[in-house]
């Protein structure tokens, strides 16, 4: 009878911990795909400019971020480029990205640090890009980051 009970007791022990083991690692894949960073699409996300060249974008109070938007169906993308709207095309293959001819808008607007011209000129370096998480980063040629943008959309 103590022999019994003796094994009844280990095999209710081994039992136990291996349902303790299974939840626990399913905790640990619960937690991992909660963790993993997903990604907007580049298109119809509404982009914003964080960095150029290097530098982070400063704004003024009550001025309008630099932004674009690519529209997946036509290839076209259009934006505020921080005094004027602008719109044009872009070609895509994988990641690779290259912008075709812009037309903008012509208003006169006083910006000392000509963000806007930098900002158009800095188009042209543009050959790639990655996404990661809620960030698009424009890359040139020789890999340097050209421009990056952030988005508060999340997509699921």
């Amino acid at each position: 009878m103590f022999k019994k009970s003796v094994v009844i007791l280990a095999l209710t022990s081994v039992f136990i911990l291996g349902c303790n083991a299974t939840s626990s690692s399913e905790q640990q894949n619960s937690s991992r795909s909660t963790n993993e960073v997903i990604s907007v699409p580049f298109e119809q996300t509404h982009w914003q400019l964080a960095t150029l060249s290097g530098k982070k974008v400063a704004i003024q109070a009550r001025q309008k971020r630099i932004n674009m938007t690519f529209a997946g169906s036509d290839k076209g993308v259009s934006g505020f480029s921080g005094c004027n709207r602008f719109s044009g095309g872009y070609s895509s293959d994988d990641n690779q990205l290259k912008f075709l001819p812009m037309m903008s808008t012509r208003m006169a607007c006083h910006h000392p640090e000509n963000q806007e011209m930098n900002f158009l000129m800095a188009l042209d370096k543009v050959v790639s890009y990655q996404i990661n998480g809620n960030e698009l980063t424009l890359i040139d040629s020789i890999g340097n980051k050209v421009m990056t943008f952030t988005t508060l959309e999340r997509h699921q």
